[in-house]
């Protein structure tokens, strides 16, 4: 192990048994700016040493079938973040450690037309969408660290692109925002 690696893993262990000491959990409005978690700082750490990596993004595609609103489903997450002050968190560095920061940043939300996609091709395209949207960087920064696109290949055939850090955002998350 090279002397870099033990210090990230030496950070990363100190970080995790951190995690029993967290602070308690406070509601947050924006503007403010708290101490990151230990499983933040985790995260924090990670993408500093790696910035620009995609390793930390979790990209889902779900279908849509049915006649759908993007428009609707696009406030509909706008809504979601301004509920939720995490998917609204940048984080800044305050000396040494990292700080978050909730934001007055929207999640974007695009709306692309593939109607012109045959039938066969539409799996194919969804994959390569997903695949170039979790591409994209993050500005861990500023925020917000959740994006999404619409992908619409028939009137009653849709697919949904959530991309989100993994600061803010994870499997359980995900449980949470579909049930």
């Amino acid at each position: 192990m090279t002397t870099g690696d033990r210090r990230l893993f030496d950070r990363v262990r100190a970080a995790l048994i951190a995690a029993k000491q967290s602070p308690p959990l406070l509601a947050v409005t924006t503007g403010d700016v708290r101490p990151c978690s230990a499983a933040e700082r985790s995260q924090w750490l990670l993408a500093e040493l790696h910035p620009g990596s995609r390793a930390y993004h979790e990209c889902n595609a779900y279908r849509v079938r049915g006649p759908l609103v993007p428009s609707a489903l696009c406030e509909s997450l706008w809504a979601i973040a301004q509920r939720h002050a995490i998917l609204r968190t940048g984080y800044v560095r305050h000396g040494d450690e990292p700080h978050a920061r909730c934001t007055t940043a929207t999640p974007s939300c695009g709306i692309e037309d593939h109607r012109r996609t045959d039938h066969d091709g539409v799996e194919t395209v969804i994959r390569a969408r997903a695949r170039a949207h979790a591409d994209l960087p993050f500005d861990i920064e500023h925020g917000p660290l959740l994006r999404a696109v619409i992908l619409q290949f028939a009137p009653d055939d849709w697919a949904l692109v959530l991309t989100v850090h993994h600061l803010v955002w994870d499997q359980a998350s995900l449980s949470l925002l579909f049930d």
